[in-house]
């Protein structure tokens, strides 16, 4: 088999691993690449170097390339191409927008979550799609002995009795650290000598689908703890960390708690090697994660919602329960946890299933290769969706152009969230007298009328509907001092003026201001949460793009 390699993006880790792995997986066959001074030639001379790779390939594995798709085209060899989309899928698809034309469907679409399979089936009719999760380094992420474990825990400045709870990662808004803050600030006072260990470094990268630009974020988690009360000494902010000292974290950690909704979630490495090391995690249901954490044997999931009006909600107060149930779990339970997450990551995501899922993908290819090959068929719901989300520079961001755009953002995003396997934080159903509610992010009632949501990920402002808009704002003023509470206590008690009460609950829960939850092992209580979950924490300003000519920073 000759196999022509394309992978000239520049690599993070977790892409570093899957084409380090590729690339021993295709020693065994003749591999070609173009040469190094393709990066620096000329559009003549790079077209010439990809057509002569073409000409003496079977397959084509890699990364987006137009250059190579263009000049497939144009030669008329159509090559099968195995295609690694890396995260592209939920960031609308971008380079799919003007290239799908140049697809086949004796091409392979490969997927690393099945999230994104069934995302990528909403826009093509005729692709081929695989599922093949990324890989970690099972050679250096691996259990310690708890000798070992304690020694290390030790060498860190922490206590035997100390719980440590990790975050590995990016520090971005999309990665939701701030919520990670308001539940520990509930944690900490249920979990005697807890700390919270975050490893990475912070980058203000924008949520462009919706023009959100952070500007200090690491300023702003600081400002959330020291509100919220967090000791000093409980929050532990370190930079990233080699591989061998990484693994002294994750085997040092009683648990990994990481409530993502990062677009570009397609695995979730750091919760993988921290299986990989015995380390159960705590993890939204969102994207990859849904995938690689098994709810109750390699940690819990936490609910996730795709609103219809405020963006995806996370069911924080199901995750207090399931993080404090974990960290409060008994020596029998907590072996049993460490056990089965090392045994799920080395089993479905170390070398040999990702070696045997990719050599069935080239098989299978070769096979098929000579068989009929057409052009890739877009959906209805694709053609709508390139057509009106389109990014513009200058423009408002493209989910934010209108009602629709935003409706088309939804259906492109629910496959990525989901309830756990426990019960719904979903507003499907009746809603019933002894259903539990929580205030899915503080809100900051306006004059006009609207609510604006304090929400660092989705920042709106939401208009209140005439029919119900005093039952909501008397709702909200309820929640604001019990951010959880029963349906028969709010109606009862707050809303017994209000004779259409369970249809704005119904309105409220479908747009994402309030959410349906677990009621949850009675681990964490209403008294222990306050106020702090209702409380606006964020100053966030909007500016109209189309009205300023130039912003300052500082």
């Amino acid at each position: 088999m000759k196999i022509g390699m394309i992978n000239d993006l520049p690599m993070i880790t977790s892409l570093n691993y899957l084409f380090s792995g590729l690339e021993t997986i295709v020693e065994k066959h003749e591999t070609f690449r173009r040469p190094p001074e393709y990066l620096h030639a000329s559009d003549v001379r790079r077209a010439e170097m990809t057509e002569e790779l073409i000409l003496k390939s079977d397959i084509i594995v890699g990364t987006m390339d137009e250059m190579m798709l263009r000049t497939r085209e144009r030669v008329g060899k159509h090559v099968p191409y195995v295609w690694f989309p890396f995260a592209n899928v939920t960031r609308s698809f971008t380079d799919m927008r003007h290239n799908h034309k140049y697809f086949k469907s004796t091409d392979v679409i490969v997927c690393h979550c099945e999230a994104e399979v069934e995302i990528t089936r909403k826009f093509f009719t005729n692709a081929r799609l695989r599922y093949v999760p990324f890989i970690y380094d099972d050679s250096t992420f691996h259990p310690l002995e708890e000798a070992a474990r304690q020694a290390v825990k030790t060498e860190m400045g922490f206590g035997a009795d100390a719980k440590i709870l990790l975050y590995v990662g990016r520090i971005a808004i999309e990665k939701n650290l701030q919520t990670v803050l308001k539940i520990f600030s509930v944690v900490h006072n249920l979990i005697p000598d807890v700390h919270l260990v975050v490893v990475g470094k912070a980058f203000e990268l924008p949520f462009m689908e919706f023009g959100v630009f952070p500007v200090n974020l690491k300023g702003t988690l600081t400002k959330v703890y020291r509100t919220l009360g967090i000791p000093e000494e409980k929050i532990h902010f370190l930079d990233n960390k080699g591989p061998a000292e990484l693994r002294n974290f994750y085997a040092a950690a009683d648990a990994v708690f990481n409530l993502t909704l990062n677009h570009d979630e397609n695995f979730g490495l750091a919760q993988v090697e921290a299986m990989g090391c015995g380390t159960p995690v705590v993890g939204t249901n969102w994207g990859g994660l849904k995938d690689t954490i098994i709810d109750g044997e390699t940690g819990y999931k936490v609910s996730t919602f795709a609103s219809s009006a405020l963006g995806v909600k996370v069911d924080w107060w199901e995750g207090a329960h399931k993080l404090v149930s974990l960290l409060k779990a008994k020596e029998s339970e907590r072996l049993r946890f460490r056990r089965r997450s090392q045994e799920h990551a080395h089993g479905k995501f170390s070398f040999n299933p990702f070696s045997q899922a990719v050599q069935s993908i080239l098989a299978e290819t070769m096979e098929l290769k000579e068989g009929g090959s057409e052009p890739l068929e877009l959906t209805p719901f694709a053609r709508e969706f390139f057509g009106v989300c389109v990014p513009l520079l200058g423009n408002l961001p493209s989910y934010r152009l209108s009602a629709h755009t935003y409706d088309l953002y939804r259906q492109l995003i629910a496959p990525y969230t989901g309830p756990t396997q426990e019960g719904p934080a979903d507003a499907d159903g009746h809603l019933s007298p002894a259903q539990t509610l929580c205030l899915a992010n503080p809100v900051v009632m306006n004059d006009d009328g609207s609510v604006s949501v304090d929400d660092l990920i989705y920042p709106f402002r939401l208009p209140l509907p005439d029919a119900h808009r005093e039952t909501v704002r008397a709702t909200l003023a309820a929640m604001r001092e019990e951010p959880i509470i029963k349906v028969e206590r709010l109606t009862g008690l707050y809303l017994s003026g209000h004779p259409a009460a369970i249809d704005a609950l119904s309105w409220m829960l479908d747009a994402g201001l309030i959410l349906k939850t677990l009621a949850g092992d009675g681990s964490v209580t209403l008294r222990d949460v306050g106020m702090k979950m209702s409380t606006p924490l964020y100053a966030v300003q909007r500016i109209n793009p189309m009205a300023v000519d130039a912003v300052v920073v500082g």
